[in-house]
Formats: C-alpha cells, structure tokens, sequence
C-alpha cells in the first residue's frame, strides 16, 4: 500500500518494514541470505512452515540502487506475512532516497488492502519516478515467489501513488471499502484503491 502520499511512508509500510540504517543492508548478490548474514539478524533463509527467502541478485535501474535491508515476518502485526524491504539508494553515493517491501502471500487483508508492494520516498528525491521504476525492478522477484496478479493498494486521494502505479504498468481495477476493524480505518482511511499488474 502507498499512503497519502508517494514521498511519505504509509501506515502498513511503516508498520511492517522496519529501516535498519545498520551494516546489514545487503543485495545478497550471488550467495543465500544465511550465507551472508550473521547469526541472530533477522535474514532468514527459510521460515518453519516452508517458505523460502530467495537470492534477490542485483537490483539497479541506471542511478537507483535497491538494497535488501530485511527479510522476515513481522513480529506483533495483525495479518503480517513474509516480505523483503528493500532501501533505495543513489549508487554513486548511497545516498537514500526511499524504502519499498514486497510481500508475499494471497490473503484477502494483502491483496484487498494492504497490498503486495508499500513504498515511500524521501523528501529531495521527487520527480524521478523512484517508485515506479523500484516496482518494476522487483517485479522478477514477485515472479519467481509465483505471484499472480500482483496488487498495489493507495488511497484514492493519492494522485502521486496512483500515477506511480501507472508508470509501473498497473492497472486499477476498484475503489474498495475499508473495514471498520482495520487499523487504517482507525486511523482515518476509509478506502483503497487496487491496482493490478499481471505476471
């Protein structure tokens, strides 16, 4: 989900993606996630009920670099799933300019609401379309954890978000309404829009 607007995180992004500015950021480029990460971190190769965290090699569009910096499943989130966020940075200084999570699974909460993919971007980084194109680069990734359609959700006031989702090769599909037991009913939203890209 993107929230109210693309340069600032949304609720479930921030929720469940958590930005270590730590050394462990990582592309994981060529070796699995427990052969680089040191134990006691929460890069996991594999979770007990079978899922796998996968390679996610070299991710890079031109200047924007996508940096693994976690691959779990949220602690204490209500309908939390496995997800890898990754922190987008400048590659000819590392400067970073956002953050983007994928998540995996086919819940109705994810695909409906929450959605496949959050991203935000900082401040001082507009107008490059720095979401659209960290979308398109995990889009090989979705595919090799067999997502199909994949759903990005935004409010409906977020012509920033919704134009991000259209350079990204989405579709919208629907404006759907948010459940009143939802966190993000609580805190004000009351819809999402859904934005589809067929993989």
């Amino acid at each position: 989900m993107a929230g109210k607007s693309t340069q600032r995180f949304s609720f479930i992004h921030r929720l469940w993606s958590r930005q270590t500015e730590t050394p462990s950021e990582q592309t994981l480029s060529g070796q699995t996630l427990s052969e680089q990460t040191p134990s006691g971190q929460t890069l996991s190769g594999a979770l007990a009920d079978g899922f796998q965290f996968l390679d996610v090699g070299s991710l890079r569009d031109s200047d924007l670099q996508l940096v693994l910096v976690d691959a779990s499943v949220p602690r204490n989130v209500r309908e939390a799933c496995p997800q890898y966020v990754f922190a987008m940075r400048r590659a000819c200084d590392n400067a970073k300019m956002g953050s983007i999570s994928l998540r995996i699974g086919d819940t109705h909460f994810l695909t409906h609401f929450a959605g496949h993919i959050g991203y935000g971007v900082d401040s001082g980084f507009r107008g490059s379309r720095l979401a659209a194109r960290s979308v398109r680069l995990l889009l090989p990734l979705a595919r090799r954890h067999a997502i199909a359609p994949l759903w990005i959700t935004c409010n409906p006031d977020n012509w920033a978000s919704r134009r991000s989702c259209e350079l990204a090769g989405a579709q919208l599909v629907e404006t759907v309404d948010l459940p009143a037991n939802c966190e993000m009913y609580r805190l004000g939203e009351r819809q999402k829009c859904r934005y589809k890209i067929e993989l």
